[in-house]
């Protein structure tokens, strides 16, 4: 499982939930974790900056998956 202190609870159930190959959006997400998309957004953008995550697509069509670092 991913472990990181710099990490919220529900960024790390979806690194773990995306090592199945899955993608997500930010709705998906939103709703998963019962968040407005906003923090959903702020949650998933983290999460590519900090290269744990790629992303697919643009504007509401964008997804998000596991990178491969």
């Amino acid at each position: 499982p991913v472990q990181n202190l710099d990490l919220n609870i529900r960024q790390i159930k979806v690194l773990n939930w995306l090592k199945t190959g899955e993608y997500i959006g930010v709705t998906e997400y939103a709703k998963r974790y019962k968040i407005c998309k906003m923090t959903a957004c702020r949650d998933l953008t983290s999460l590519h900056r900090a290269g744990h995550v790629i992303k697919l697509g643009r504007a509401r069509a964008t997804a998000y998956g596991l990178s491969e670092h």
